[in-house]
């Protein structure tokens, strides 16, 4: 209780020297602290939709495809995939580069078409779940649905005529180009912005015939519980399935996902050294107070302290600072993650107000998640890293004999 009540007194007494000091590192540990967890709460919200988006729309979670000399049509390759409980859609599809050319305007574009199987789009499954249909209809025969965005930079609409030419099985050559006309039957967004301004659907079979069955891959989408686990369900696939190869949606967008992991990585390189430039503090604020009561330190010891508890009173200080920084800094970065989007949005409104045109930063739909655990785990560092910095500061001094610590008083 005495070594408690001591190491009050030094971190926020009136009467104290050391007192503006202790205030000014509790209020830059609860700065920190707040800039740590939201920038992390930001980062992990905004990377999960991104991949979320990337499974579900852009790939699947699993893609299959067969080797050409496979004797099982589609139709035992999907029943098969579908026998695993694990799965919950199986949908083939293929895809094609593709040039599209507005008839009205003879205005074109370059895109991908996917053909996909007609139940792709009309059950509900992950991608029916997260697409948007903005207009019209999705395609039957020989009509296509566009995405929003490519549809805007040519300029077309519902019921206009395309010509699109995309590469197909030839007969004399492996590929060929392959010509066609069909009609624009609906306009849909998602929110992966790429997808919008790349990607032309279409379920016709006269295309998927032309596109070629050797294209051809078996999308996968598995349960929830699953897809922690996909390793193990693409390998009992690839025995199931003579010929196959699997691959998940990581492998499918290495490109995007290992710059997502590299941005991960990045921005917890950055809080390392946040932790160090914290520890870095405290340790030389463990020195200031035991130099600013050095003599006051002395005669507690020489009247029969023990230097444990010296040790508890000089690192005490620091810790009491410590934790009330973290108490304040956790406290106002929930209230601040729970308001930020409706005060991002008033400042919007109010710069749209003024200046007629919204503002990228504040007009995106920010959504701030704070993970209990990761700020459990950040407070648990923090207060590691500020505990063993505090004792390196004083321990040499408090290894000294009292006359010593007073020699040069």
């Amino acid at each position: 209780m005495v070594e408690a009540a001591v190491c009050w007194r030094y971190a926020f007494s009136k009467s104290n020297n050391h007192r503006s000091a202790s205030i000014t590192i509790m209020i830059g540990i609860a700065i920190g602290t707040i800039a740590l967890l939201l920038m992390a709460g930001l980062l992990g919200v905004l990377q999960f939709d991104v991949l979320d988006a990337m499974r579900t729309i852009e790939s699947f979670h699993l893609q299959l495809t067969v080797d050409a000399s496979s004797s099982k049509d589609p139709q035992q390759i999907v029943a098969l995939i579908k026998s695993f409980d694990e799965v919950t859609h199986v949908y083939p599809y293929a895809d094609a580069q593709l040039i599209v050319q507005l008839e009205r305007n003879n205005r074109s574009q370059t895109a991908r078409l996917r053909y996909v199987d007609p139940a792709y789009l009309q059950e509900e499954n992950p991608f029916t779940t997260n697409a948007r249909l903005l207009a019209g209809t999705y395609p039957e025969s020989l009509e296509i649905a566009m995405g929003s965005h490519l549809a805007a930079s040519i300029d077309a609409h519902l019921g206009d005529q395309l010509r699109i030419t995309y590469l197909g099985e030839g007969q004399s050559a492996v590929l060929s180009a392959a010509v066609q006309t069909v009609t624009v039957a609906g306009l849909f967004a998602t929110d992966v912005d790429q997808f919008n301004r790349t990607t032309v659907l279409t379920t016709s079979s006269q295309i998927g015939l032309r596109i070629g069955s050797k294209r051809l891959v078996y999308g996968i989408y598995v349960s929830p519980k699953a897809l922690g686990h996909t390793a193990k369900l693409a390998k009992d696939l690839q025995q199931s399935i003579p010929g196959s190869t699997v691959i998940s949606w990581q492998e499918a967008n290495r490109a995007l996902y290992s710059a997502l992991l590299l941005e991960k990585m990045l921005m917890y390189l950055f809080l390392l050294f946040m932790f160090i430039i914290l520890g870095v503090h405290m340790k030389h604020a463990s020195l200031r107070l035991l130099q600013a009561k050095k003599r006051e330190l002395a005669i507690l010891r020489a009247l029969g302290m023990s230097k444990k508890s010296l040790y508890v009173i000089t690192i005490g200080q620091n810790m009491v600072v410590t934790v009330l920084g973290l108490l304040l800094g956790v406290v106002a970065a929930f209230v601040l993650a729970h308001f930020i989007s409706p005060l991002f949005r008033g400042i919007d409104t109010l710069l749209y107000a003024i200046s007629l045109r919204h503002w990228p930063l504040f007009y995106y739909p920010f959504e701030l998640k704070l993970v209990n655990m990761h700020v459990v785990t950040s407070v648990l560092i923090i207060i590691a890293v500020a505990l063993w910095f505090s004792f390196l500061g004083v321990h040499k001094e408090l290894q000294k004999e009292p006359m010593e610590m007073l020699i040069h008083e």
